[in-house]
């Protein structure tokens, strides 16, 4: 069952995106609350729009107290329940760093 908040976008919506939704109503009410529809379907699937590793200096360890876990770019992708960067590509660890971070 679509939440009716979502109709109109599940509606007109791609078959992939329609599925996204679906996948998306079943998660439990809490998580739905707390995170966007728009930020689930997208989740890590703007790629071509980020920054790479190499252009953000990211690297594998914090600098200093600065780290992924207390970056305003840092996300849990709970498809996967992964840690993900709004702004650079690929995977990310929450003890990893670039010199995008901006703490919380």
């Amino acid at each position: 069952m679509i939440d009716e908040q979502y109709k109109e976008a599940y509606d007109k919506a791609p078959e992939e995106t329609k599925e996204a939704i679906e996948r998306f109503m079943r998660l439990p009410k809490k998580v739905r609350d707390w995170k966007p529809l728009l930020y689930y379907v997208l989740g890590s699937g703007t790629p071509p729009y980020k920054m790479s590793k190499k252009n953000s200096a990211y690297t594998d360890k914090s600098v200093k107290k600065q780290n992924c876990a207390n970056c305003i770019f840092t996300y849990i992708k709970y498809v996967e329940n992964k840690p993900i960067c709004s702004q650079i590509r690929g995977t990310i660890k929450l003890e990893g760093w670039c010199k995008l971070w901006q703490g919380k």
